[in-house]
């Protein structure tokens, strides 16, 4: 099941089904791949705006994560994303969700699962 094609929920689709003529029940089938496949169709125009964004994406990334962005002890993953949505901001972008920014530690590091992630 793909979260953007979920469709009907159990009583709208009986609903649905007991005020449908009979003859059409059988006409009633599931359009899940049509919406995943209209959601994955891209223009060429689009394709070339999608490269653009991925490379814009991956200068964010790499200057967030250089000593330009966080200087060690000092910076914290919060400074980091918060850098992240100012970069997005003066680049005239919006974003769809935040960055989130973690560090994880390897399993010598480990004291708890509390502890696996820090800020």
């Amino acid at each position: 099941m793909h979260n953007i094609a979920d469709g009907l929920d159990k009583t709208d689709y009986d609903e649905f089904m007991s005020n449908l003529p009979k003859k059409f029940s059988s006409k009633v089938v599931s359009a899940e791949q049509l919406a995943v496949r209209w959601i994955e169709t891209r223009t060429d125009r689009e394709m070339v705006i999608y490269n653009q964004l991925v490379d814009i994406t991956h200068d964010i990334i790499s200057e967030a994560f250089s000593e330009k962005v966080i200087t060690p002890g000092i910076t914290t993953t919060s400074d980091v994303e918060w850098w992240m949505r100012q970069k997005v901001t003066d680049l005239g972008l919006e974003t769809w969700f935040h960055p989130t920014v973690d560090i994880q530690r390897t399993s010598e590091d480990l004291v708890g699962h509390l502890y696996s992630f820090s800020r």
